[in-house]
């Protein structure tokens, strides 16, 4: 008696036998953990996961380098009263 209906406790009891548990505590409270994401990661085994997640790692940590150079250059446009500050382009 959870109040989930049948369906999505099916779900749940699925992914939680399919997807490993270090896998599972990798992606805990990331934009991952959500059913959509989690019924793809059912299809890899752990071995692909692992490689595939190294590798969105390093992506994800660059984008969010990108990210915040370029709020910095946005943030840092020069205004009547200010110098100029250097952004790389």
């Amino acid at each position: 008696m959870t109040g989930e209906s049948k369906s999505s406790v099916h779900n749940a009891v699925s992914r939680g036998e399919k997807i490993a548990p270090d896998v599972l505590n990798d992606i805990r409270g990331t934009q991952m953990e959500k059913g959509v994401e989690l019924d793809a990661l059912k299809g890899f085994s752990h071995d692909e996961w692992r490689h595939n997640y190294s590798a969105l790692r390093a992506i994800s940590w660059r984008l969010r380098a990108l990210a915040r150079l370029l709020n910095f250059c946005e943030d840092a446009r020069p205004t009547r009263d200010s110098y100029i500050v250097a952004c790389p382009w």
